[in-house]
């Protein structure tokens, strides 16, 4: 079998496996979740298929990105001239931002403050990028801000440590972190194009595990955690832009018009 089939039957099988880990923690969280202890019961089954569903799904997803021809990844970059690609993740950041200003005005925690402001800065880094300045400064605060809310994340003494969306929430996080700065290579003119690919593809992988989850416990009255929130914003926008630049980067770069070249040559 070519190298490309079994690229793309790994990308289809990242892809299957992300929707139905997605929709399985969605449904193991609407009917199987504790509101009083933040776990899920002794026999949510469902919560831990979903769990193998998305490891697959990232292990796929990183298959694929080994396996793909070298000629598939062209050196296009994944920034364009489109505010809509950007417009997911600057909604993310900026909801995630104001839900983070909220919780320091309770709360006055200076890393919250941190990571709210380090949030507004990404939005206006992914907007400036597809309005083309790209400034590579902005660039580092993305995975400034996902660090920042892994740390609070793992401060929230409102929930357990080992609470499934607490855990699930910071394991979305690593990944798009990563990812962030594989764009920033881009920025610095040190692209890796197959790690690029890997993170973007993981990145989504991991994220189906809280992406629904977590707006589903909220809107269902089953968490009231600002952190939490915030973090599934920032996670669902961003891996929404980040399939977008992956269409566009994934893209055949066309050959230029044989027309076109012989008049270049003759002139």
């Amino acid at each position: 079998m070519r190298k490309d089939t079994v690229a793309r039957v790994c990308a289809l099988s990242a892809a299957c496996g992300t929707t139905t880990a997605a929709l399985l923690m969605s449904a193991a969280v609407a009917f199987f979740y504790d509101k009083g202890t933040n776990y899920f019961v002794p026999d949510a089954l469902l919560f831990r298929f979903a769990v193998i569903f998305a490891l697959l799904a990232f292990a796929a997803a990183i298959a694929n990105a080994i396996i793909i021809p070298k000629d598939s990844l062209t050196s296009r970059s994944p920034f364009g001239a489109n505010l809509l690609v950007a417009l997911p993740a600057s909604l993310g950041f900026s909801i995630g931002g104001i839900f983070l200003a909220i919780n320091f005005i309770q709360s006055r925690s200076y890393l919250v403050l941190a990571a709210a402001v380090a949030l507004f800065l990404s939005m206006l880094h992914t907007l400036l990028c597809e309005a083309g300045y790209r400034i590579k400064a902005l660039g580092f605060f993305p995975p400034i801000a996902c660090a920042l809310l892994v740390c609070i994340l793992y401060f929230d003494t409102s929930m357990e440590m080992n609470a499934p969306l607490k855990v699930t929430a910071q394991c979305a996080l690593l990944p798009l972190m990563l990812y962030f700065t594989t764009e920033l290579r881009y920025l610095l003119g040190r692209e890796i194009p197959r790690l690029y690919l890997a993170l973007a593809l993981g990145s989504v992988a991991l994220s189906s595990l809280c992406t629904l989850a977590i707006p589903v416990a909220v809107f269902a009255g089953l968490l009231d955690n600002a952190n939490c929130l915030a973090t599934a914003s920032v996670v669902l926008g961003a891996n929404i832009t980040i399939l977008f630049r992956l269409k566009r980067f994934l893209s055949p770069i066309s050959a230029p018009d044989e027309n076109d070249t012989k008049e270049t040559d003759a002139q």
